[in-house]
């Protein structure tokens, strides 16, 4: 398994969400898969481009992303975003 760890940013959006029940459940399911396999399908994975290259996410809902990066060396797993389409 994969650790998972947050930036200064995904930390402050978590605060965000401590009022909405629906999608903090969902991105308890959303880390669960990530730490397990960071790759998989699910959630409409997709590996970012271009200025976010590097960078991998899984949607929320239809307007957030769980955006993280994979550090494989280190088996730890970046969240950087939760709320937002990328830079929203």
């Amino acid at each position: 398994m994969h650790k998972i760890t947050y930036g200064k940013k995904a930390i402050k959006q978590l605060r965000i969400l401590d009022n909405n029940a629906k999608l903090l459940s969902k991105l308890s399911e959303i880390l669960l898969d990530i730490s397990t396999d960071p790759y998989s399908p699910n959630y409409n994975f997709e590996r970012l481009k271009y200025d976010l290259s590097g960078y991998c996410l899984k949607r929320l809902d239809q307007k957030n992303r769980v955006v993280y990066k994979v550090e494989d060396e280190i088996i730890t797993v970046l969240i950087v975003s939760i709320l937002g389409h990328y830079d929203d």
